[in-house]
């Protein structure tokens, strides 16, 4: 290898990933899953990005925890034993759930996807899991979370 692909290898190991530069702040993921083992490889893949992450099995242990706190963003099955996407997408329209929600599914139809996001679905991610997927969204979720955040800093001070 030549000394100048050495350091450009060496430059784009060092700099810092898209993610790393959109969280400057901590973020944190609500995952909801009924299948133990979506849950075990999502969440490897989230704290291998350094973000915490809060594991939920079924619909009412996800209403537990977002009625004690916000998540930046939810991942949730289409299907759980209690409900599903659509359930949590209607808190969402009921003032309930302020977080931006990540339909995964295992089956991929283009109804799911269209039914998803006509309810209000910020993303759906299909099975197998791949971690840029993932990140694609978390980066997605951060950035429009900056960006309404400095809409309503300006709102603020244009209303002072």
């Amino acid at each position: 290898m030549t000394p100048s692909m050495q350091t450009n290898v060496r430059d784009a190991f060092e700099r810092p990933t898209a993610y790393q530069t959109t969280l400057q702040v901590e973020f944190n993921v609500l995952l909801i899953s009924a299948n133990f083992e979506s849950r075990r490889t999502i969440s490897k893949i989230l704290e291998g990005l350094s973000i915490q992450v809060i594991s939920c099995s079924s619909l009412s242990q996800a209403r537990q925890v977002l009625s004690r706190q916000r998540a930046n963003l939810i991942f949730c099955d289409e299907r759980l034993p209690d409900g599903g996407y659509a359930d949590l997408l209607d808190l969402d329209c009921e003032g309930r759930v302020s977080s931006p929600v990540v339909v995964l599914t295992r089956t991929g139809e283009w109804e799911l996807y269209m039914d998803a996001t006509r309810r209000g679905a910020f993303d759906v991610i299909r099975s197998p899991w791949c971690p840029t997927d993932i990140e694609l969204s978390i980066i997605r979720a951060a950035r429009e979370e900056k960006q309404n955040l400095a809409k309503t800093m300006a709102d603020r001070r244009g209303a002072v």
